[in-house]
């Protein structure tokens, strides 16, 4: 009902601001799937400099973050002449997990500081990394308190004691660590679990009982 009221009340576009009695003008509506989280990620990089502002501008897009919904199905074969197998990790999963190889295939992808986006596009090619970065930071912004008691449920705070206003301030520019906060989000943005698989290489290491974890929805 608030939701109608509200839509019903609105007089311009939430992406171009155009006067449009709807969420959407017909322009924005006709972008393709790329060009419409491009220019709704700009929207919100607009109100970067004050985490009020970004949050308010979360609430106020919600209802067209879902214009183009998430894929149903998963891509989860492996083709050798799209995909490269990281053989590092590979030999990470043989000698200290206990996962096998027949199970999981470890595919590279880059080291940029966006390499957690670049993950799930292997499951989600059709999805760009500015849909994903979008989808997260309103998950984030318009849910605070819940991923707060999520990261302090699951003692997260003792790997990553950024907040979530502090993380999605930093998270809106590319080539940024993302963290468990994000690890949540996007396991509730995609509606899978998103297992992380955190090795034991470095001896007595506090962090892995807490990492080698799964998200769920």
């Amino acid at each position: 009902m608030l939701s109608t009221l509200k839509q019903a009340c609105r007089t311009s576009c939430v992406m171009c601001d155009l006067p449009t009695n709807s969420t959407l003008c017909e322009t924005c509506e006709s972008e393709t799937r790329e060009d419409f989280y491009l220019l709704l990620l700009t929207k919100l990089k607009d109100e970067s400099d004050n985490y009020s502002d970004l949050q308010a501008k979360c609430f106020d897009i919600q209802d067209a973050i879902d214009y183009y919904s998430i894929p149903d199905t998963i891509s989860t074969i492996f083709d050798q002449t799209i995909h490269v197998v990281d053989e590092q990790a590979v030999e990470l999963l043989q000698q200290q997990t206990t996962i096998s190889k027949d199970d999981v295939v470890p595919v590279e992808v880059a080291g940029d500081g966006d390499c957690l986006f670049h993950t799930i596009r292997i499951f989600y090619p059709t999805i760009s990394m500015d849909e994903l970065r979008a989808r997260c930071i309103c998950e984030l912004c318009t849910h605070e308190q819940y991923y707060e008691t999520i990261k302090t449920k699951m003692n997260f705070d003792l790997v990553d004691d950024e907040s979530v206003q502090d993380h999605v301030l930093r998270i809106l520019n590319n080539h940024q660590y993302t963290g468990v906060l994000t690890f949540a989000a996007l396991s509730t943005i995609i509606q899978q679990p998103i297992e992380s698989i955190y090795p034991s290489v470095n001896e007595n290491d506090e962090y892995c009982k807490l990492l080698n974890t799964t998200f769920i929805p």
